[in-house]
Protein backbone atom coordinates (compact mmCIF):
# COMPACT_ATOMS: atom_id res chain seq x y z
CA UNK A 1 0.00 0.00 0.00
CA UNK A 2 1.35 3.54 -1.23
CA UNK A 3 0.55 6.47 1.73
CA UNK A 4 1.22 10.07 0.15
CA UNK A 5 2.16 12.44 2.49
CA UNK A 6 3.01 16.14 1.85
CA UNK A 7 5.48 18.11 4.00
CA UNK A 8 6.93 21.52 4.34
CA UNK A 9 10.45 20.46 5.04
CA UNK A 10 12.05 17.33 3.55
CA UNK A 11 15.28 17.80 4.49
CA UNK A 12 14.33 15.16 7.00
CA UNK A 13 16.24 11.59 6.99
CA UNK A 14 15.11 8.23 7.64
CA UNK A 15 14.39 8.78 11.57
CA UNK A 16 12.60 12.10 11.20
CA UNK A 17 10.20 10.76 8.29
CA UNK A 18 9.64 7.73 10.02
CA UNK A 19 8.51 9.74 13.32
CA UNK A 20 6.07 11.36 10.82
CA UNK A 21 4.12 8.30 9.54
CA UNK A 22 2.29 7.88 12.90
CA UNK A 23 1.04 11.61 13.48
CA UNK A 24 0.27 12.58 10.06
CA UNK A 25 -1.19 9.34 8.52
CA UNK A 26 -2.30 7.28 11.85
CA UNK A 27 -0.15 4.25 10.04
CA UNK A 28 2.53 2.05 11.67
CA UNK A 29 5.83 3.08 10.13
CA UNK A 30 6.79 -0.54 9.99
CA UNK A 31 3.84 -2.11 8.36
CA UNK A 32 5.73 -2.78 5.38
CA UNK A 33 3.59 0.16 3.35
CA UNK A 34 5.52 2.85 1.41
CA UNK A 35 5.51 6.22 2.50
CA UNK A 36 5.56 8.94 -0.06
CA UNK A 37 7.14 12.37 0.58
CA UNK A 38 6.66 15.11 -1.53
CA UNK A 39 8.83 18.14 -0.34
CA UNK A 40 7.48 22.45 -0.63
CA UNK A 41 7.30 23.14 -4.55
CA UNK A 42 7.52 19.42 -5.22
CA UNK A 43 10.74 19.77 -6.45
CA UNK A 44 12.02 16.26 -3.86
CA UNK A 45 10.38 13.03 -3.61
CA UNK A 46 11.81 10.75 -1.06
CA UNK A 47 10.23 7.33 -0.53
CA UNK A 48 10.07 5.47 3.27
CA UNK A 49 10.00 1.61 3.43
CA UNK A 50 10.45 -1.09 6.16
CA UNK A 51 11.45 -4.18 4.96
CA UNK A 52 11.89 -6.04 7.92
CA UNK A 53 15.66 -5.19 8.09
CA UNK A 54 15.42 -1.83 8.73
CA UNK A 55 14.10 1.50 6.85
CA UNK A 56 15.06 2.05 3.42
CA UNK A 57 14.94 5.35 2.03
CA UNK A 58 14.72 6.47 -1.63
CA UNK A 59 15.54 10.25 -3.03
CA UNK A 60 14.67 11.61 -6.16
CA UNK A 61 15.00 15.13 -7.29
CA UNK A 62 13.51 16.68 -10.10
CA UNK A 63 15.65 17.41 -12.68
CA UNK A 64 15.18 21.05 -14.35
CA UNK A 65 15.17 20.11 -17.63
CA UNK A 66 16.44 23.67 -19.16
CA UNK A 67 18.98 24.49 -16.71
CA UNK A 68 20.50 20.72 -17.50
CA UNK A 69 19.97 22.14 -20.72
CA UNK A 70 21.80 25.66 -20.56
CA UNK A 71 24.89 23.81 -17.81
CA UNK A 72 25.64 21.54 -20.20
CA UNK A 73 25.72 23.78 -23.71
CA UNK A 74 26.99 26.88 -22.25
CA UNK A 75 28.81 25.67 -19.03
CA UNK A 76 30.73 22.49 -18.83
CA UNK A 77 30.65 22.20 -22.58
CA UNK A 78 33.71 20.60 -24.04
CA UNK A 79 35.32 20.11 -20.61
CA UNK A 80 36.00 16.64 -19.91
CA UNK A 81 38.28 16.15 -16.95
CA UNK A 82 38.31 17.74 -13.28
CA UNK A 83 40.29 20.52 -14.19
CA UNK A 84 38.26 21.70 -17.22
CA UNK A 85 35.03 21.63 -15.32
CA UNK A 86 36.13 23.73 -12.69
CA UNK A 87 37.59 26.65 -15.08
CA UNK A 88 34.17 26.28 -17.22
CA UNK A 89 32.62 27.29 -14.09
CA UNK A 90 35.02 29.68 -12.58
CA UNK A 91 34.55 31.12 -16.53
CA UNK A 92 31.28 31.06 -16.94
CA UNK A 93 30.42 32.91 -13.08
CA UNK A 94 33.08 35.32 -14.23
CA UNK A 95 31.28 36.61 -17.29
CA UNK A 96 27.72 36.18 -15.71
CA UNK A 97 28.12 37.58 -11.81
CA UNK A 98 27.99 41.74 -11.58
CA UNK A 99 29.89 42.48 -8.49
CA UNK A 100 29.14 43.86 -5.61
CA UNK A 101 25.80 42.23 -4.97
CA UNK A 102 23.80 41.91 -1.80
CA UNK A 103 23.48 38.28 -0.46
CA UNK A 104 21.99 36.29 2.16
CA UNK A 105 23.04 32.75 3.46
CA UNK A 106 20.92 29.99 2.92
CA UNK A 107 22.62 27.40 5.06
CA UNK A 108 25.62 26.78 7.27
CA UNK A 109 28.57 25.10 5.75
CA UNK A 110 31.66 23.42 6.98
CA UNK A 111 34.13 25.12 5.04
CA UNK A 112 32.91 28.96 6.27
CA UNK A 113 31.94 30.95 9.29
CA UNK A 114 28.86 32.77 7.72
CA UNK A 115 25.65 31.12 9.27
CA UNK A 116 21.93 31.33 7.85
CA UNK A 117 20.29 34.73 7.87
CA UNK A 118 23.17 36.77 7.77
CA UNK A 119 23.55 39.57 5.17
CA UNK A 120 26.81 40.13 3.75
CA UNK A 121 27.96 41.86 0.46
CA UNK A 122 29.38 39.81 -2.49
CA UNK A 123 32.69 41.70 -3.94
CA UNK A 124 34.30 39.08 -6.39
CA UNK A 125 35.10 35.95 -7.08
CA UNK A 126 38.01 34.18 -5.66
CA UNK A 127 40.77 33.33 -7.56
CA UNK A 128 40.75 30.16 -10.09
CA UNK A 129 43.04 28.21 -8.24
CA UNK A 130 40.89 28.38 -4.90
CA UNK A 131 37.92 26.96 -6.99
CA UNK A 132 39.48 24.07 -7.91
CA UNK A 133 37.40 21.99 -5.28
CA UNK A 134 34.04 24.53 -5.38
CA UNK A 135 33.45 28.17 -6.29
CA UNK A 136 34.15 30.51 -3.88
CA UNK A 137 33.43 34.50 -3.37
CA UNK A 138 34.67 37.47 -1.09
CA UNK A 139 32.11 39.05 0.90
CA UNK A 140 32.06 41.67 2.89
CA UNK A 141 31.15 40.21 6.68
CA UNK A 142 30.76 42.81 9.32
CA UNK A 143 34.52 44.79 9.51
CA UNK A 144 36.22 41.59 7.44
CA UNK A 145 37.31 40.56 3.88
CA UNK A 146 36.21 36.54 3.64
CA UNK A 147 35.96 33.99 1.40
CA UNK A 148 33.07 31.43 1.21
CA UNK A 149 31.58 29.03 -0.56
CA UNK A 150 29.07 30.38 -3.52
CA UNK A 151 26.70 27.37 -2.48
CA UNK A 152 26.21 28.94 0.49
CA UNK A 153 25.02 32.21 -0.72
CA UNK A 154 21.56 33.47 -2.23
CA UNK A 155 22.04 36.80 -3.96
CA UNK A 156 19.08 39.23 -2.64
CA UNK A 157 19.47 42.16 -4.48
CA UNK A 158 21.65 41.95 -7.98
CA UNK A 159 20.83 41.53 -11.95
CA UNK A 160 18.89 38.61 -13.72
CA UNK A 161 22.22 37.36 -15.21
CA UNK A 162 23.60 37.03 -11.39
CA UNK A 163 20.52 35.85 -10.40
CA UNK A 164 20.59 32.74 -12.99
CA UNK A 165 24.24 32.24 -12.76
CA UNK A 166 23.91 31.81 -9.19
CA UNK A 167 21.14 29.66 -9.57
CA UNK A 168 22.84 27.55 -11.69
CA UNK A 169 25.66 26.98 -9.24
CA UNK A 170 22.88 26.08 -6.58
CA UNK A 171 21.31 23.18 -8.40
CA UNK A 172 24.73 22.03 -9.71
CA UNK A 173 26.20 21.46 -6.32
CA UNK A 174 22.72 20.48 -4.62
CA UNK A 175 22.56 17.70 -7.15
CA UNK A 176 25.61 16.87 -6.11
CA UNK A 177 27.43 16.94 -9.31
CA UNK A 178 31.55 17.63 -9.11
CA UNK A 179 34.01 18.58 -10.80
Amino acid sequence: MVQRCSHRNNSKSIDGLSYLVEPLLAQNPVSGNLFVFVGRGRSKVKCLYWDRTGFALWYKPKINAEREHRIEMEVVVDAYTEEERATSWHCYLEEQLSFPFEASIRKAMASSPLRPGEHVSVTGLAHEDLCRVGIFVWVRWGQRDVVAPLAQIVPVNCDEPTQVAVADWHYWHDRGYVF
